[in-house]
């Protein structure tokens, strides 16, 4: 079929041209003809709106010809012109289309999705009006029109109305029989994306009737292989999103979707997993605890693959959903989950920020540190319109809860609290906030803020109305009744601390607090974490100084009453029940001796004052009968939780009730680390309480002959210096834990009997020759239930280990998740008396053991606590008990207690492993101490070691941090003289560091010094990874010098050289360094060094191989290629894309591929460089990941001998500029650096003098962010009346802002006055003439008076400093650093696209307030160069400049975000007024 030009349309009848405008586009998949044609026929419509419009005689043109022209302008892919839009607007609702039509209207229109204008949005309500129109003149209409227009307005966000979604139901419902599986889904998901307002009942009558017919296919084990992931996801989120009744039916379908889902796990994505458990929870309906536990394996391993795999949505989501449901998804999704929020934080909501906390708080994620400081950032800048009463108290009760609530963060969480009206609490926020105001006062440091006393007060009233005033549970009382029953005087629900706290079953003789713990205070899954408030609880009890026994649900619900009271005798201290007897109540303690229980509760009782918790419950009992963990599924009303009732027995899962908030969950916690000993607890310990408990042993602490020791050194137990009166040294923990090792390290052996390995042959009544095997004992060990303490399971064979044999046990235990195994059974060895014989085992190898696992769990105290034992009992504290010390030190973030312990050990020439070396070289580099880390080469040498690679390296990157390019070329030297092989991260981290020298001179000569001192041999290879490390760092000025001194020295380039100084040189966005790549290029092909493009013709598509290796090298080859191709045709040499019909671009990427993903970077680069000069390439999907550019070959023919394929040259090529050698280019190069360096740093000295306060902006400056655009559009307006810049229009909107911010007030009065005052300021700062006071005033209609009397009263509130720096300032430095002179507006324009058009049209855009000056700069010309096909889209040179990258700064991309959206609004509009 031919094409139509211009001329051949402008004859045709109106009618005609619509009906040609459809068949151009029927049965045709939209492409370049495609969209060609409807252009021609779009443009002569446009051209005869316009006679019309001007009173010329045009020809007809009918409503039906413009809607055809539409309707084939959309089929086509395209949006249609502004003009075309406004005239179907004005014809679609008096003119009535086909039923037919309509919804091939809606259905282009959706298809075109996120990228529908705001006049192509105008015309969903006449259409939805004309749909619901045909629907009800029609006897039947289709299903699959009646899905197009339901799913069209679905996908298109739009509300049709009750009107249209009630006919489509009815006209539905009688085809339900014949619709597909995928039919029903996507009507489903449909209706729920439209579930915005109550749907007709119509609409719910249909939706049950879907869910029936999903039923019964579901059903058909023949049609199950229909439903993909994604179609079960998207099933499941509609049936959440419309919220239909639970009927029998309904629950069966979730039952049926729940297998599904388990026998599809692999091929789930990460969104689609999330959207199913989001949607079991928004539904109240627990899936079961096997579904769950699959699930979360499942996602966790494709969230590993893909990190950033859910939106930012979505995350908030799935965390709520699981801490809905209860289930404690492991450590890998929740840092997965940390991690993701950190990189998202920008981009977050305060709203789904505030649910991801609380999640993780209700969750027990004991590793969310790191979330602190992105927090607190983000959430300083928010005004009091961006977050609510439930966000603000979710985050400071979830940081309360997670033990993070100091400093700055809490200075700033709760001034976001204190901001907001008290009436804006809820009851649950209210108690949220209370019991984060208790965890507060806690603190051993409690912060300097408080909350207002008025918010206090109520919080106090809805906390003490829930918790305080609630009534026992059953169980409560079950546990009182049976300690009443063996004479243990108790009370229930006893109030302390003011009445603020409640102990649930008070033990006054020994204050122990026995917390009868509920379902709602565990997970749903093993091993049932205890969940946030119960840990809050138990920190607030043991802070007033009550020791916390728990008695968990999921144990006492399993007792009988005989068992309960065994239970009882077991969990609690032994002197509670002495004097009674069997007579009157007493038990016996199954056949546990007193010496053995004992030292069970003392093993326990250290465990749970290290965790944080008393753990004895879990030890010791934990049913294998129990059914919580085989319950399948269950409904609200199947799972609801009663306490200790008889429910619990016949089903434990969690409750939930409808739309729950976070602050409604807050009596629900979460889950810790362990249920033994718990990570996250003991790692902020405070001062070691040294008391005896009630057994007469320690509830924290070493033994009481430790104490002793200690004691007649001068140390108190309870913290003070004996004599002194002084507090306890040092403030903070780590200068008490440092104390406490110099105690320790001073302390005499005590007088214990000590052993050593030799004391393995000592075992009375046991044979020599008899063994046991270690792997033996564990294996009984673990199969033990955990009710059976692991020394009562082993003791009789302990007689038969060696202590080393002993130590290993130990150490396997711990190895596979049974630490507090391991715990039980040296606390139970370590509390015999010293001529035990089984006292033996307890040597120093176990005691090393021992502090090695503090160390995994960062229990540091503990682990000091054992080395003062171990001195007590003059057991020797040699290397490998140093050495698990100082490791312990480093994983708890000890840093000077591990120098001190690496000190000790060097004083006292114990023999320091390699890991000790390199631990303490990481620590060193980690705290910028370069010549501490070169002293511990030093030590390794000494010891006889030659340090590894890895660590040089690590040193050679601590000089480039530290700006030490000398440091970095001694590392090296040092290395090559310790015979170490230098690797590619070597050579990466030196030229970085001789690269931030910032002179190419100086930094040769350190190169020259480095290349010296290696063997003439390797200089390819040095000289290569040189090469790699400048691309690689941007320094193509080095990468030159250093190529043109590689071939003055006879070094022949091969194929990685090449690659890596052509990228360095092509990415560094420099004109003159660009031309120099092409003259590369063109070489190394000449040479043979590198492969020109491939091209192979097969089924008629010509495809090109580029074969590149780096995407500057891509750039250049797909340009010679398109030039060798144009020269062809000229000559009529008969090319092969004249025996093909399109052309396809690939990289194939040989033996030399630099990474997987290379590809992807390849195609959008080569990509953006064409379609930014109009080629009519498009990215096509293959089997290849990235896919691969095509263009038809006759299109792209055209395009070669066009004036944009003259750009395109002209971008790619470079301009070499004027005639020089290369050193006379780098010495001015130089000096341009240096100049935009310095006018940078001016830039940032401005961004930190005058930060633009939001916040103040919102809260004190009444209705100016309201007003601000029209105020920018009038100074626009009045700066082209006065002849001014764009630099002037800039800095006075920047005056503007500053103004406002300091909090004055504005009427409308005197807007126009305060503009042109602030213009008149801006053009004397900017140094331009402007006319006088008087002239403005008698422009702008104003008194010259006023006037100059608002300009003396703006330079007044500014202090007189009427300086602005604005993102036009900052273009500008950016420009120049590129090379470009100002005053040439062709090379600006070439260099940076409509960036300074875009500059003015974001001006006032409030979005973009939120970045600095430079920030926004970056991400305009980062936008423009993109749109403009210049390629990099942001240089290197800008990268050193500014610092900031797409990688490693996610402001930058989220403004390049907010600059591309604005770069689409100006595209569609005329060109700007000013700007290059």
């Amino acid at each position: 079929m031919g094409s139509l030009d211009s001329d051949q349309v402008q004859g045709l009848q109106g009618d005609v041209l619509g009906k040609l405008a459809l068949a151009t586009t029927l049965g045709r998949a939209p492409g370049p003809w495609v969209q060609a044609q409807t252009r021609v026929l779009e443009t002569e419509v446009e051209r005869r709106m316009q006679q019309s419009s001007a009173g010329e005689p045009a020809e007809a043109l009918p409503a039906q010809a413009l809607l055809d022209v539409l309707h084939g302008v959309l089929l086509s892919g395209r949006q249609p012109q502004a003009e075309l839009s406004a005239a179907a607007r004005r014809v679609l609702p008096d003119h009535r289309l086909q039923l037919q039509e309509t919804e091939s209207i809606i259905w282009a229109l959706a298809k075109l999705g996120e990228s529908l204008n705001s006049d192509m949005h105008a015309l969903l309500q006449p259409l939805a009006q004309q749909a619901l129109t045909g629907i009800r003149e029609s006897a039947s209409v289709p299903l699959l029109q009646l899905l197009h227009i339901v799913q069209g307005f679905a996908l298109l966000q739009f509300d049709p109305g009750p009107g249209l979604l009630a006919a489509c139901a009815v006209a539905m419902q009688s085809q339900l029989g014949t619709a597909t599986p995928k039919e029903l889904v996507y009507l489903l998901w449909s209706y729920g994306q439209l579930a915005q307002q109550p749907l007709p009942q119509e609409t719910t009558g249909l939706l049950v009737a879907m869910s029936h017919a999903l039923l019964a296919l579901l059903s058909d084990p023949q049609m199950q292989n229909q439903f993909k992931p994604t179609m079960l996801s998207n099933l499941m989120w509609a049936l959440a999103k419309l919220q239909l009744p639970l009927s029998q039916q309904a629950l069966q379908l979730l039952d049926i979707v729940g297998d599904m889902v388990l026998s599809q796990l692999p091929p789930f994505q990460v969104m689609e997993l999330g959207h199913v458990i989001w949607a079991y929870a928004a539904l109240h309906h627990h899936p079961g605890t096997h579904f769950l536990t699959q699930a979360c394996s499942a996602l966790s391993s494709a969230w590993q693959q893909q990190e950033d795999a859910l939106l930012p949505q979505e995350l908030p989501k799935l965390l709520y959903a699981l801490a809905l449901l209860t289930h404690h998804p492991g450590a890998t999704i929740l840092n997965l989950a940390t991690s993701q929020t950190i990189r998202l934080i920008q981009q977050l909501k305060a709203e789904e920020l505030g649910t991801i906390l609380w999640s993780l708080a209700q969750l027990g994620h004991s590793d969310a540190a790191s979330l602190a400081q992105p927090t607190a950032s983000v959430a300083a800048s928010w005004s009091s319109s961006d977050y609510s009463a439930r966000d603000a108290s979710s985050m400071l009760w979830a940081f309360a809860v997670m033990e993070m609530l100091r400093g700055q963060l809490a200075s700033i969480l709760v001034g976001l609290c204190s901001s907001l009206p008290v009436a804006d609490f809820s009851a649950e926020s209210l108690k949220l906030l209370f019991l984060a105001h208790l965890l507060l006062q806690a603190q051993q440091e409690p912060p300097s803020v408080a909350l207002p006393q008025a918010l206090l007060q109520r919080g106090q009233a809805a906390w003490q109305s829930a918790f305080v005033d609630a009534k026992p549970s059953k169980a409560c009382e079950e546990v009182a009744t049976a300690l009443a029953a063996m004479r243990v005087p108790t009370s229930i629900r006893h109030r302390i601390a003011d009445n603020l706290l409640v102990v649930d079953v008070a033990v006054h003789a020994l204050q122990i607090a026995v917390q009868v713990d509920g379902s709602d205070a565990f997970s749903s899954n093993e091993p049932y974490w205890p969940l946030g408030n119960t840990r809050a609880i138990w920190r607030l009890l043991r802070a007033h100084k009550w020791q916390v026994v728990s008695v968990p649900f999921y144990v006492w619900s399993t007792l009988t009453p005989a068992r309960q009271q065994a239970y009882l005798t077991q969990l609690l201290p032994s002197s509670l029940f002495r004097g009674s007897s069997s007579g009157d109540g007493s038990l016996v303690r199954a056949g546990a001796s007193d010496v053995e229980l004992s030292a069970r509760v003392h093993s326990m009782s250290n465990i749970s004052s290290e965790s944080g918790m008393d753990v004895r419950s879990n030890l010791d009992f934990r049913p294998g009968d129990f059914q919580r963990a085989d319950v399948r599924s269950g409904s609200l009303q199947e799972v609801r939780r009663q306490e200790m009732s008889q429910d619990v027995r016949a089903s434990s899962l969690p409750s939930f009730r409808r739309k729950i908030a976070p602050e409604q969950l807050a009596e629900q916690e979460p889950p810790h680390m362990s249920a033994s000993i718990t990570a996250s607890d003991s790692s902020k310990l405070g001062p070691a309480k040294l008391s005896a408990g009630p057994m007469g042993g320690s509830t924290f602490g070493p033994p009481m002959g430790v104490m002793q020791g200690i004691a007649e050194m001068g140390h108190d137990p309870q913290g003070s210096v004996r004599g002194t009166g002084r507090p306890p040294p040092g403030g903070d923990e780590a200068a008490d834990l440092r104390h406490y090792w110099s105690m320790v390290t001073r302390m005499e052996p005590g007088g214990g009997s000590g052993g050593s390995a030799d004391e393995g042959t000592r075992s009375r009544g046991v044979a020599a020759s008899e063994s046991a095997s270690v792997g033996e004992l564990k294996r009984i060990i673990e199969l033990q239930p955990l009710e059976t303490p692991a020394a009562t399971a082993v003791a009789s064979r302990l007689a038969l280990l060696s202590p080393p044999q002993f130590s290993a046990l130990l150490s396997e235990l711990a190895r596979d998740n049974h630490a507090f195994r391991a715990w039980q059974l040296f606390d139970w060895v370590r509390a015999l008396p010293e001529d035990h014989d089984l006292k033996r085992l307890c040597d120093s190898s176990a005691y090393t053991a021992m502090i090695a696992l503090c160390g995994t769990w960062q229990q540091l105290r503990r682990a000091l606590q054992l080395v003062a034992d171990m001195r007590a009992r003059s057991l020797e504290c040699g290397q490998q008990a140093c050495t698990a010390l100082l490791m312990a030190a480093v994983k708890g973030g000890e840093t000077d207690l591990a120098v001190d312990v690496y000190r000790k050990m060097g004083s006292e020439n114990m023999i320091r492993e390699r890991s000790v070396f390199s631990t303490m070289v990481d620590l060193y580099v980690k705290s910028g101490q370069l010549r501490d880390a070169l002293g511990v080469l030093g030590d390794m040498h000494a010891a006889g070691l030659t340090p590894e690679v890895h660590l040089y390296n690590l040193l050679l990157v601590a000089c480039t941090k530290l700006a030490q390019p000398r440091s970095a070329l001694e590392v090296y030297q040092r290395m090559l003289a310790d015979g170490a092989t230098p690797n590619t991260k070597t050579f990466t981290a030196l030229i970085g560091s001789v690269g931030k020298m910032g002179a190419v001179r100086q930094a040769l000569d350190i190169v020259t010094e480095l290349l010296a001192a290696d063997a003439p041999a390797n200089a390819p290879a040095t000289y290569s990874a040189l090469l790699a490390a400048c691309e690689k760092g941007g320094l193509w000025d080095l990468a030159i010098a250093l190529f043109e001194k590689m071939c003055s020295e006879g070094v022949q380039p091969d194929v990685g050289i090449f690659n890596s100084i052509i990228a360095a040189c092509a990415h560094g966005g420099i004109g003159w360094a660009q031309a120099k790549a092409l003259r590369l290029f063109t070489a190394a092909v000449r040479t043979g060094s590198l492969a020109p493009a491939v091209e192979s013709c097969k089924k008629g598509v010509l495809k090109v191989d580029l074969q590149a290796l780096t995407v500057g090298v891509a750039v250049l080859s797909m340009a010679a290629w398109l030039s060798g191709a144009r020269d062809a045709l000229i000559h009529n040499a008969q090319p092969a894309l004249d025996a093909s019909r399109k052309l396809a671009i690939v990289n194939g990427l040989g033996e030399h591929s630099r990474a997987q993903g290379h590809s992807a970077a390849v195609k959008e680069a080569v990509g953006a460089a064409l379609q930014g000069c109009r080629a009519p390439f498009r990215l096509v999907q293959d089997h290849s990941r990235s896919g691969r550019l095509e263009a038809p070959s006759p299109a792209l023919r055209a395009w070669l001998f066009s004036d944009h394929f003259a750009v395109y040259l002209s971008l790619v090529q470079g301009d070499p500029g004027p005639a020089m050698s290369t050193a006379e280019f780098l010495k001015v190069e130089q000096g341009e650096a240096t100049n935009c360096s310095e006018l940078f740093q001016r830039i940032q000295a401005y961004e930190r003098q005058h930060p633009l306060l939001l916040k103040a902006l919102h809260e004190r400056a009444g209705s100016y962010l309201g007003m601000r655009r029209p105020l920018v559009l009038q100074a626009i307006h009045m700066a082209g009346a006065l002849a001014l810049g764009q630099e002037v229009v800039h800095t006075a909107v920047a005056q503007m802002d500053r103004v406002m911010a300091s909090g004055v007030m504005m009427t409308d009065a005197f807007q126009t006055m305060f503009v042109c005052a602030c213009l008149r300021l801006a053009a004397v700062q900017e140094g331009v003439f402007i006319a006088p006071s008087a002239v403005v005033a008698g422009m702008a209609g104003i008194p010259g008076v006023m006037l100059e009397r608002m300009e003396a009263n703006i330079a007044s509130i500014l202090g007189h400093d009427t300086e602005c720096i604005s993102s036009v300032h900052c273009l500008k430095v950016y420009v120049q650093r590129l090379g470009c002179d100002l005053f040439n507006i062709a090379t600006v324009r070439k260099v940076a696209g409509m960036a300074f058009n875009l500059a003015m049209e974001m001006l006032g855009d409030l979005p973009a307030l939120q970045y600095n000056p430079s920030l926004l700069a970056a991400a305009i010309l980062y936008a423009s160069r993109k749109l403009q096909g210049c390629v990099p889209f942001w240089p290197s040179v800008l990268a050193q400049l500014t610092g900031f990258s797409e990688a490693g700064c996610a402001p930058f991309t989220s403004a390049i975000s907010l600059a591309e959206a604005a770069c689409e609004k100006l595209l569609s509009a005329t060109d700007a007024t000013y700007g290059y």
